[in-house]
This record gives structure tokens, C-alpha cells and sequence, in this order.
């Protein structure tokens, strides 16, 4: 076709839209470095060629039994030596590992792709800027990673490490300014953040989620963002020092955190505050988190405050009391709106007051003991109601409608 005729066939077929699900870019990724990359043995890694004499690694032809996985500085073509600059998404990982599973435990995914199960030790070499989407996700066996160069920054993609359960030794290299989503999700071996530098602003969405010994007591100063669910399932630290200069903290970023027993903002804050240890929006109105460690028994959401005035409490937001197995009974009247999750498997809860409830999202009260006494009360005549809000309603035994 001349030029003509292929501006033409552009006018004839419109683009078609289609709205990317959250793993299309990763799928894509795959598909794309399959067909970019070369063999080249005796150098053992299948790679493809970029400009400036570089190379990006996008798997590996052959382990063996070697428990050390070394990245090479170069690879050489015919007679030229070009260095490695770059490893792709899913190089040594498997990129399809989480999509779609209802269940986040990292032990029901499937094995990461064949020969690369008994590494256990990976280096990076000098040259390498950028690390794509889950370049060794859900490396089991995988306990360190060395970077040879500490002082440069090397842009990473998200899920880099996710689902390594073993992982427990890493120092980002250089001045870091984001932890990417999902970039440690589940690694249960990690006992502490992997970086420090106060070059950090971003944490993303789950980065450490799962992450359960991880203990932190403090994070890095100049962080404005925590992504929601950032933390959940962590160690967290007794007293937990929420950075001075925090602007964004989405939902469950400090949930379900074993060790916390109390919040502390370091210096006067904007956006938030804390109020006997727990987490709330500057203006008081909304629960951000409670601390899970916390061993009181209670909880009243609007009663007078530590300054002496009486809490103006109007919602509670998702996951804030999740897992909070202390907790017997909570007297949240006044309270608007609570959001999915936000009592969720606070095992122990039993005794709920609740007046001018009118907003109550899915699963917000699931797993306590309250709901558990609900469902079984044959005096509710198949219906769920706390206060004005009908969480649940059956018809049969087996048609069962939740209402949000």
C-alpha cells in the first residue's frame, strides 16, 4: 500500500477503545520482550539490543544448579561488547502470578517459571538503570540481592520483588524517591524497610503489604504519600512515627499492623492528627487508623478528646478497626458512614452502638463477633440491621443478598 492508501484504511477503521485492566501492562510487556529477544549462547541470557551499544536481559536460557544468579556487566555480540543496561518485565519472574486470584496468600500461586527455583542469591551489576514489572516476582527461594553499584538510582517497575517469601536482605541502591506498587508485596522473610534515604516521597499501593515481620518504628522523613494498603499485615513498631511531612495516606496503609499500639505525628501536620494514639484527619471528622495493638477493650468514637473538646467523628474509613482482636465493644453513634472493611475480622467485637448510622459499605463488619451473633439469631426474621442500615438479608439459605 502506498502512503494514500494506508492514511485511507486509517479513515475507514476507526482505533478501537479498550479500557486496560490492571494487568494488561504486564501481559503486554511479556508479549513484547518475547518478541524482541535474542539467543545468544555461550552467554546464557536471552536479551535484545537497544541504541548507545546497550542490552536489556529478558530471561535466562540456562541456571543450572547455581544458587547465585549473576547479572553480566556486558554481553557480547560477534565483536562487540555491549553493556547491560536494563532488565525487562517478568525477566526471571512470572508476570502472571496474582492476577485474579481471590486468595492473597502467597503460598496458593503457582511456582515461578523453570529454572530459576533454586536461586537464592541475585547480583546487579554496575550498569543497570532499570529493572521492569516483576522482574523476579515470585522467586520463593530467593533470599538476597546485591546491587554492585550503591550510589545510582535504578528506576524500578512494580511487583519487582513480590511474593519472594524468602527474600530478607536488600538495600535499594542510590537516592530512591518512590517504592513502586505492589514492588514487595508478601516477601514474609523481610524484617526491614529497604531503604532509609530521605530522597523517598512515594510509597505505593501494597508495597509492603503481607510483609508480616517487617518491623518499622519510624519511615523515612520526607515522605508525602503512602499508597493504600502500603503496610497492611506488617510489624509495624509500638509507637509508630507518622512523617511530619505526609500529605496522602490511603486506606488500610497502616491496617492490621501486629506491633502498633499507638500513632505519633512528629511535628505539627496539615493534613492529619492523633488523638490517644490513634489516626484521624486534621479536621477530626474521620478515623484514619486505630491502632490494631492496642489492648483496650473499647472504643468511643465522639467523646471529649485529649484537648479537652468533644470529637465530631462523621466517618470511619476502610479497613481502620480491621483485625483489631482486642476490641469487645464500640460505641460509634454520630458516625455516618463506615467503609468496607473497616471492623472487618476484629475477631472479639460483640456489643455495637451505632445511632445515625446511615452508610455502611460491604464487609464492614464481617468476621467479628457481633455479626456472627446476628446471623445466628432467629429473632431477626433473615435480616441484618444496625441501626438504620440494612447489612443483610436473605431470602433462603442460599440466595443471599448483601446490600452496600
Amino acid at each position: 500500500f502506498g502512503d494514500y492508501n494506508l492514511k485511507r484504511i486509517a479513515q475507514w477503521n476507526p482505533p478501537v477503545v479498550h479500557n486496560l485492566e490492571p494487568w494488561d501492562e504486564e501481559i503486554i510487556g511479556m508479549v513484547e520482550s518475547e518478541l524482541r529477544k535474542t539467543k545468544v549462547e555461550p552467554n546464557n541470557f536471552e536479551f535484545y539490543e537497544k541504541a548507545n551499544n546497550e542490552v536489556c536481559i529478558t530471561g535466562l536460557i540456562n541456571q543450572g544448579s547455581d544458587s547465585v544468579l549473576a547479572i553480566p556487566t556486558a554481553i557480547t555480540i560477534g565483536n562487540n561488547v555491549k553493556t547491560v543496561t536494563e532488565i525487562a518485565a517478568g525477566a526471571f519472574g512470572n508476570n502472571m502470578i496474582g492476577i485474579n486470584s481471590q486468595n492473597d496468600s502467597a503460598s496458593t500461586y503457582s511456582s515461578v517459571s523453570s529454572g530459576v527455583e533454586g536461586i537464592r542469591t541475585v547480583i546487579i551489576p554496575d550498569g543497570v538503570r532499570k529493572i521492569g514489572n516483576g522482574a523476579f516476582k515470585g522467586m520463593s527461594n530467593l533470599e538476597t540481592v546485591t546491587f554492585r553499584n550503591t550510589k545510582e538510582t535504578i528506576e524500578f517497575g512494580t511487583d519487582v520483588f513480590a511474593y519472594c517469601s524468602s527474600l530478607q536482605s536488600i538495600t535499594l541502591p542510590g537516592s530512591p524517591t518512590e517504592i513502586p506498587a505492589g514492588m514487595f508485596k508478601d516477601c514474609v522473610s523481610l524484617e526491614s524497610m529497604p531503604t532509609s534515604a530521605l530522597s523517598l516521597r512515594k510509597i505505593g499501593a501494597a508495597a509492603f503489604s503481607g510483609c508480616s515481620n517487617m518491623y518499622f518504628a519510624t519511615l523515612p522523613y520526607n515522605i508525602t504519600e503512602i499508597g493504600e494498603m502500603a503496610f497492611f499485615g506488617g510489624k509495624g513498631g509500638a509507637l509508630l512515627l507518622v512523617p511530619s511531612a505526609i500529605e496522602k495516606i490511603g486506606d488500610g496503609a497502616f491496617a492490621n499492623l501486629t506491633d502498633t499500639t499507638s500513632f505519633v505525628l512528629t511535628d505539627q501536620n496539615h493534613n492529619f492528627m492523633v488523638d490517644n494514639g490513634t489516626l484521624y484527619n486534621k479536621s477530626g471528622t474521620e478515623i484514619v487508623q486505630y491502632p490494631k495493638g492496642r489492648e483496650a477493650t473499647t472504643f468511643t468514637a465522639n467523646k471529649k478528646n485529649s484537648s479537652g473538646s468533644t470529637n465530631t467523628v462523621t466517618s470511619i474509613r476502610p479497613y481502620a478497626f480491621y483485625g483489631c482482636e482486642n476490641l469487645t465493644s464500640v460505641n460509634i453513634s454520630g458516625v455516618e458512614k463506615v467503609g468496607e472493611y473497616a471492623f472487618a475480622n476484629a475477631c472479639n467485637l460483640e456489643d455495637i452502638t451505632a445511632l445515625g448510622l446511615k452508610d455502611v459499605s460491604y464487609e464492614a463488619f464481617s468476621g467479628t463477633q457481633w455479626f456472627e451473633d446476628e446471623w445466628n439469631n432467629e429473632a431477626n426474621n433473615s435480616q441484618i440491621i444496625l441501626s438504620t442500615c440494612l447489612l443483610l438479608y436473605t431470602d433462603t439459605e442460599k440466595d443471599v443478598m448483601e446490600l452496600s
